[in-house]
């Protein structure tokens, strides 16, 4: 009986000890790691608690000066939270709207002893069609502050993950004490800060399968409220550039790049996806509205090959409802390579930024283009004629009614 007692009392001692060992593990903190507590946002409009990365601040981590590590930083929440399961109406409300300082070209506002800004243009599209070329090369005029990261993905889809409003407001934090300090004097005699930035998320353009997350589209069979209503809110006078391309190749390109289909690309088969993705979507365009199809997550997973994203106009046609055509500049992608400095140079004078003097245009323009695909392109070999008539077909009326909004300029791709 004392044996029995005796070995009770040991592997609860055992088991005590194992307790403490394991959730010691987790308190445990180094000086390199700070554990942050989170609270909640008292002073919000709506009066809702806030997730828990509402007030997580880098800063607090890594030093503001020290750039690369706190890009890291970034890069390693986005991805944890495009990897998160999604939250049901689990979206941040409207932001917005804000009382901007008038001495501030970008779109600025004071929190208590920091300025923060926000974008002041958007380049939102498309993929595979030179954004990644065309940001960096924005971003090397004197004037253009750039983000930590050119995508953040947060309108489209960590938003909907548990990322927080502020989190996105990091991502402008460096550009914001740049912008803060440089200035220059007007004829009035007024301190005017000049600078300005901005960001480059193609999907923003197209990207709302997660619409029914959102909390102001329950209960509804088609989103009401997507992308553009939310950046509207933040900044009603917001600009956007899009570069477009050929809506063919841009297919191919994306479908050589993709990582679910790149190890397995072929010509052949993007052959046999395009056909099966053509049918899927003239089905469902014969029963539902087509705002109701191309926003549709899981028509889009069938069809393996982003398709959808070549109907331009449908996306076009939904900006459009929430800002004026004037707060848009429309590029074609082949113009873009072609003459690269003719492009930049609407670009500049669309932003409203200075031209560069000779110098400064020779170090904008060197170096070669960003983000291409001619490897994977060219182990895939070239598209089949049969493939290209197909797309052709599919997507020449969308091509033509873009086209309109190119004015003088249409793209040579929308008469085919």
């Amino acid at each position: 009986m004392l044996m029995m007692t005796y070995h009770h009392r040991t592997a609860k001692l055992l088991f005590f000890l194992i307790c403490v060992l394991v959730i010691g593990r987790y308190c445990m903190t180094d000086t390199n790691f700070f554990i942050l507590r989170h609270s909640i946002n008292e002073d919000h409009t709506q009066g809702q608690k806030q997730n828990e990365d509402q007030y997580l601040d880098l800063s607090k981590i890594v030093p503001m000066d020290d750039t690369n590590i706190l890009k890291k930083q970034l890069r390693k929440l986005t991805k944890k939270y495009q990897s998160r399961q999604l939250k049901v109406n689990g979206s941040l409300p409207f932001q917005g709207p804000y009382s901007f300082m008038e001495n501030y070209k970008n779109p600025c506002y004071r929190v208590h002893d920091k300025v923060q800004c926000l974008p002041y243009f958007y380049l939102i599209g498309v993929p595979k069609a030179g954004t990644s070329d065309l940001f960096a090369r924005i971003c090397h005029h004197q004037d253009v502050m750039p983000p930590l990261k050119k995508e953040t993905q947060f309108w489209p889809r960590t938003r909907f993950k548990g990322a927080s409003y502020n989190l996105y407001l990091q991502y402008f934090n460096e550009a914001s004490k740049k912008i803060d300090s440089l200035t220059n004097i007007t004829e009035n005699g007024m301190v005017f800060h000049y600078a300005i930035t901005g960001t480059a998320t193609p999907s923003d353009f197209w990207d709302n399968d997660l619409w029914q997350y959102d909390m102001y589209n329950k209960h509804l069979d088609e989103p009401a409220v997507i992308t553009p209503h939310h950046l509207y809110h933040i900044n009603p006078k917001s600009k956007f550039i899009i570069i477009f391309r050929n809506p063919a190749e841009r297919l191919y390109s994306d479908y050589c790049y993709r990582r679910h289909t790149r190890p397995t690309a072929t010509s052949k088969r993007f052959h046999e996806n395009v056909t099966k993705a053509i049918k899927l979507y003239t089905d469902c365009f014969s029963k539902y509205s087509i705002r109701k199809c191309v926003y549709d997550r899981n028509l889009a997973r069938d069809a393996v090959v982003w398709i959808r994203l070549g109907l331009y106009h449908i996306y076009m046609i939904h900006w459009l409802k929430v800002f004026p055509r004037q707060q848009f500049l429309l590029l074609d992608y082949d113009v873009y390579r072609k003459d690269r400095k003719r492009s930049l140079g609407r670009v500049y004078k669309f932003l409203g930024l200075r031209t560069p003097n000779p110098t400064q245009w020779e170090q904008i323009l060197q170096g070669v283009a960003k983000n291409t695909n001619f490897r994977r392109k060219k182990k895939a070999g070239p598209m089949l004629e049969e493939t290209r008539l197909l797309l052709n077909k599919f997507y020449r009326n969308s091509s033509a009614e873009i086209a309109k909004y190119f004015g003088e300029d249409k793209p040579k791709w929308s008469k085919i």
